[in-house]
């Protein structure tokens, strides 16, 4: 990736947020979530007292929930610059409707949006909506021309 970007002008602050979101994902993966807020489907309702390990993932999942948009609007930037303007729309869509959504999920885990009962749901369509853009970026970069022409230097 990082060739892949240094062909196209570089952007060291997408390859700090990627590998945010690395580590985001290994720590978080290591670190089990407390329950919240009725979620998992029989937690009562009532705020609970979080656990060290809970709040650990909590630390790791911040990586991973301002990592993603932060890449995505950190490339959209450099694709506008370049001319590429189908990824730039797209990096921007992505990272604007990760946040709208996380914001969303935020809120119902909490209680206070209208949907709690499917804050998990919507939790997953959040990182589909990251993952999703982060799997054709990786396409994206391996397959322009750029790619080749930097790797050969």
């Amino acid at each position: 990736m990082r060739s892949a970007l240094l062909a196209r002008g570089r952007s060291q602050w997408a390859l700090i947020w990627i590998a945010a979101v690395g580590i985001g994902l290994i720590g978080a993966g290591l670190f089990v979530t407390d329950p919240v807020n009725g979620y998992p489907v029989g937690t009562p309702l009532l705020p609970m007292q979080p656990t060290v390990v809970g709040r650990l993932h909590r630390l790791f999942s911040a990586l991973v929930f301002f990592g993603l948009p932060g890449a995505g609007l950190t490339l959209a930037r450099l694709f506008a610059r370049n001319g590429e303007r189908t990824w730039a729309s797209y990096s921007k869509f992505s990272a604007i409707a990760f946040i709208a959504l996380f914001v969303l999920t935020s809120l119902n885990f909490a209680q206070i949006g209208m949907f709690p009962n499917y804050a998990g749901l919507l939790q997953r369509i959040t990182l589909l909506i990251g993952f999703t853009w982060m799997t054709f970026l990786s396409i994206h970069l391996l397959k322009s021309p750029s790619t080749s022409q930097a790797i050969g230097r």
